[in-house]
């Protein structure tokens, strides 16, 4: 179900959208995938590397910390791409963007520690 949510996420970054001219609107085109993107690519990449290592599993809280600042990296790193005119998933350079790539990291924290710790709440029930 995560992997189709990314896809579709940037799908909608890729493809052409006609420009609204509301508040809503504005904030579809512009911020909303920055937000989306980050939040899916640490869900997902958490997911696979996690079962992956067992030693990422003995300190899951740093190895989290550190994907999160990776995936955060590599939006700094894009935005900046297109400060220099590479167009790298966008063509335009808007320095709220890194704040927009802050969030969507710390809202796939929140989402990737709701779900973990919800999960072991109810396997402790269980067994």
């Amino acid at each position: 179900m995560l992997i189709v949510l990314c896809v579709i996420t940037l799908i909608l970054h890729v493809m052409p959208r006609p420009s609204i001219q509301t508040p809503y609107g504005v904030f579809f085109n512009s911020y909303l995938i920055d937000v989306l993107l980050p939040a899916y690519l640490f869900m997902l990449s958490t997911m696979q590397v996690y079962r992956m290592s067992r030693r990422i599993q003995e300190n899951p809280l740093r190895f989290k910390l550190m994907l999160a600042g990776m995936v955060f990296l590599i939006g700094i790193t894009i935005e900046i791409l297109q400060y220099f005119h590479v167009p790298v998933l966008g063509r335009t350079f808007d320095p709220l963007d890194f704040l927009m790539y802050l969030f969507g990291v710390m809202i796939g924290l929140g989402i990737d520690f709701c779900v973990v710790r919800g999960s072991e709440m109810i396997k402790n029930r269980v067994s």
